[in-house]
Order: structure tokens, then sequence, then C-alpha cells
């Protein structure tokens, strides 16, 4: 008796030996992931673990900002602490910027400095004194005054210029009409009397109390380029409206008020476009202002003649101030509509495969080509990674970063409680082993026909005492069915994983484990 032939159900083969990343769009090509946690570029064109963070220092009060110079210095509560020793600064409570100036950080909005290497120079950037005694005007020639002219003011006062410097724009008050209130440059400084451009027309002596302050203009955010402060307000000041960017005189993170028509003034523009200022920093020579909306470039210039131009574009959502980092020349941020990334030219929107993560704020940093961002949404808190060569995304976890600074190859990052060294290189190295996963979209959406997934092959790294599990959904995710466990050994494994067969029009994989682990390739055997 003969029988027909009967044909083996075919089986398709679907490998994935690059991974993408994590992309939740609809669609997203085969090898990223809809969802996942503690996974990080590092190991590509492998998936891989991220590695153990290190807790460099906890921290007792708020903390208030983070930077690198030759040291980590971070706030926190109402101190400054500088490798890790508490300096004698004493600071409100609140966020800071700390802006490095050569060996100074400048404390903003505290208005404050300190010498980083030589910790006793510490103060104001503003000074006020007030004379006591009998004050003398003495009229004074300048170099290119006619014979018998003096256009200058010789003041003289014990202690009167012992907290300013020459070149200092100083505000003058309590010389009556003789010596009208206002703000003068200090021509000359020395410790009992000043030189200011004011024409008197004979020796006079007042028996006044001359009030002195050095004052710097209120800003919403400063960054520190070609030598000088910049910063930018936008707001109410004194009653009058404000909308203007500034500028330190050269090499003097103190002076704000010095106008002489010399190259080392300071600087003072005001802005026509609307809107609070969101964000400042410096830019391959240039400084920007960000708004919302826009992007106020100020181009430098050696003779002072500086020009700034406003550019209409997505700029750094409101609260956002904190995701600007630079990475290989091109400057990463969190705008109103997402990640974006500016090269001098516009800037380009990077954030899609993340999906919707407008609104909220956001803290960024980057180190060795990656940026990372701390991102506060709706849904709640974010830690992503951007592979800024390859545009890949990645998600770690939900660590609340308020500020991250980048030290030789280790970026840190300013949490709630403590700072942590995102790498593990230094500090004391997390004990508990990392719980990740990762999720793939529904594969199978673009094809007709149901079919059954048959067996699972998988070859993967997983450290020593590690597992990695792997599962598979027919239902969206709403359940999930094991298909077997790999024990990690610490060497390259090739496992294949049994599958419960069930037909289904699509289906989703999920890596899960405990440890550190590399997957290298995923290969889903499955029949119609």
């Amino acid at each position: 008796m003969y029988f027909m032939g009967m044909k083996s159900a075919g089986e398709q083969r679907t490998a994935v030996g690059r991974f993408l990343g994590l992309d939740r769009r609809e669609g997203a090509a085969l090898g990223s992931f809809a969802g996942m946690e503690n996974l990080c570029p590092d190991g590509y064109p492998a998936l891989k673990v991220r590695p153990k963070r290190g807790t460099v220092a906890n921290l007792t009060g708020y903390g208030g900002g983070m930077t690198v110079k030759d040291a980590l210095i971070y706030v926190d509560g109402t101190h400054l602490y500088i490798n890790g020793l508490k300096t004698a600064l004493e600071l409100t409570e609140g966020d800071k910027q700390l802006v490095s100036m050569g060996a100074y950080l400048i404390i903003w909005p505290d208005k404050c400095y300190i010498n980083t290497a030589d910790l006793s120079d510490y103060g104001s950037l503003e000074s006020e004194m007030t004379t006591t005694g009998s004050v003398v005007l003495t009229p004074t020639a300048a170099a290119d005054d006619e014979e018998g002219t003096f256009s200058h003011t010789t003041v003289q006062a014990a202690g009167i210029g012992r907290e300013f410097m020459a070149g200092e724009g100083v505000y003058i008050a309590g010389g009556g009409a003789v010596l009208p209130e206002g703000t003068y440059t200090l021509l000359s400084c020395d410790s009992d009397s000043i030189v200011i451009a004011l024409t008197t027309a004979a020796e006079t002596t007042l028996d006044v109390e001359l009030t002195l302050r050095r004052y710097v203009p209120d800003m919403d955010y400063i960054c520190q380029c070609g030598n000088r402060l910049w910063g930018c307000k936008y707001g109410i000041v004194n009653g009058e409206s404000v909308n203007a960017v500034y500028g330190s005189a050269l090499g003097n993170f103190k002076s704000w008020n010095s106008f002489q028509g010399l190259a080392s003034d300071s600087y003072a523009a005001s802005r026509g476009s609307d809107g609070v200022f969101t964000g400042a920093a410096a830019y391959l020579g240039s400084v920007l202002f960000f708004k919302e909306h826009c992007i106020e470039r100020l181009y430098i210039s050696g003779n002072g003649a500086h020009q700034v131009v406003t550019l209409e574009c997505d700029g750094v959502a409101r609260g956002s101030h904190r995701s600007l980092a630079m990475s290989e020349g091109v400057l990463y941020y969190h705008g109103v509509g997402g990640v974006y990334g500016f090269d001098g030219s516009l800037p380009q929107l990077l954030s899609e495969p993340l999906g919707d993560v407008r609104g909220g704020s956001a803290a960024g940093g980057a180190v060795d080509g990656v940026y990372y961002l701390a991102l506060t949404a709706e849904d709640g808190k974010h830690l992503f990674t951007l592979d800024t060569k390859r545009g890949l995304w990645h998600r770690q976890d939900n660590l609340p970063v308020r500020q991250f600074a980048r030290k030789g190859a280790e970026l840190y990052a300013l949490t709630d409680s403590a700072v942590v060294s995102l790498h593990g290189l230094t500090g004391a190295q997390e004990a508990a082993a990392i719980q990740w996963y990762a999720e793939t979209p529904p594969i199978g959406v673009e094809q007709e026909g149901e079919r059954y997934l048959a067996r699972l092959e998988v070859r993967l790294e997983a450290a020593m005492g590690g597992e990695a599990h792997a599962a598979v959904s027919y239902d969206g995710g709403t359940t999930w069915r094991e298909c077997g466990t790999v024990k990690g050994k610490g060497n390259l494994r090739a496992a294949t994983l049994a599958v419960r067969a069930v037909r289904a029009p699509f289906l989703k994989l999920k890596l899960y484990g405990t440890g550190g682990c590399t997957v290298h390739a995923l290969t889903a055997v499955y029949e119609k």
C-alpha cells in the first residue's frame, strides 16, 4: 500500500545578532526592544547589562549642584564640598549653578566664589562699604587734559578703595550735588583713595558718609567662555522689565559695570525675542542663551564688538537647563519636542525612538560618546542613554538624577541622597545583583496567518552566579510563558530553550535576569 507523501511544516528562523536598543515606535526594526531596564550600549552589537554603580558620598542635606575641576565638587545642604572636604563657604539652600573660571569656582545665584587652589580665598562677587570721617574731593588732570583743566576727581577717605580694584564700575551714593549718585568706573584705586571721571571746580571736603557698592546684575543662568562670565535675565528687576544678556569684564568675574570703551569692558545688550530664558552654555567659542522657541547666540569679538544673533528653532525646555551636555562637538539637550543635538547649524530631533518625551524636566551628561538623560515625565523617572555614534537609545532605571558631571572616564550623578559613579570606578560598589530585562515589540504583525514558536536559541555570556531567562507572550504582554533559564558560569554559552507550542498571529519575547550578562545572538524558530 502506498501513501501520499506529506510535507513537514516549514520552519522559519528569525535571527538577531545586532541589537538596536530601545525603540517604542510601532513597526520598529528587528533587533530593537519596546521596553527594557538596566541595559546599556557598551557591548554593541551585543545586548549588555549596565555596570554596577558606586556611591561616592552620601548627602545629609539637599543636593544643590555638582561639577568637576581637578576634583569632584558638590553642594550638600548649605555646604560646598571639594574633593570630599567641607569648605568654609556658607551657601543658601536650593539649586546652584557651579561655573569654573580658571582656579576659581563661581556659585550662582549666591553670587559668591572660591579659589579651588586656595580654599581660604573665598567671598562675595558683590561688595559694599560706607566711609567714616571726612571725604576729600581733589580735581585731578587726565593724561590728555589741556593744561589747567581737570576732568577727573580723586576721592580720598579712610579705606574707601579697600574692597575694590581699578577698572571696576562702582555705585556711589551719599555725596550730594558735588558727587552725584550713580555708577562710576574706578580709573585708579588704592586703599584710601579712588579716581573717577568727574569734574570738580576746587578741592572740597565733605562731612558725609559715602556708600560704595560693586553689584552684579541678577541673572537666570550663567556660563564661562573666553575668560569671561556670561549671563541672561528675563523678568522684573527693581520694578523694570528686563530681557537682556550680560558679560563680565575680561578676566574679572566681579566686574559687570565697567564701560570705558575698551575691548576688555563689561557687556550688556537687550534682546527682542519674547519668553523666559531656559538655559545657557558655551559652544565652540560662542555663548548660547536658550529660550523654548529660540537660541540667542553671542559671538565673542576680541575687540569687544560682540554680536548676538537670534536663531528661531527648538530650544531648551523650561526646567531642563541641566540637560545641556557636549559630546564630540555636538551639544545635546532636552527641548519642548524631545531630545535635540545641536552641531552649530540647526538642532536635530533625536528622540523619536523614545516616543513622546515632551514635558517634564531633565538633566544630562556625556562621557565616551554616550549621552545620559535623566528625565522626569508624566509616567515617572527614567535614566536613558544615547549612543551618539549609532543613534541607539537604552534605558537603565529610574535613578533620580539632578545633575551629571564628568571626570575622566567616569560620569558622576547627583541624586536625592548621594553622589553616584555610574560606571563604578570610584566609591562603594552596589552589592545587590542587577535586575534587567528586554522586551521585543510584537513579532509577526506584518505577516499573514498564524504560527507558533517552536524553540529559542540564545548565545550569551552570563556572570558567575547570574541567571538569564526567556519568556514568550501571545496576548501582547498580558501573560508570559516561561521558556527556560540559563545559569551563569562566566563564559560564553549557547543554549536552546523549549517553548510550548501555541498558535497565534503574533508574539512577544522577553529576556530577563539577574547579574551581569551579555547577549550576543538570539534566534527564534517558529512554524506556521
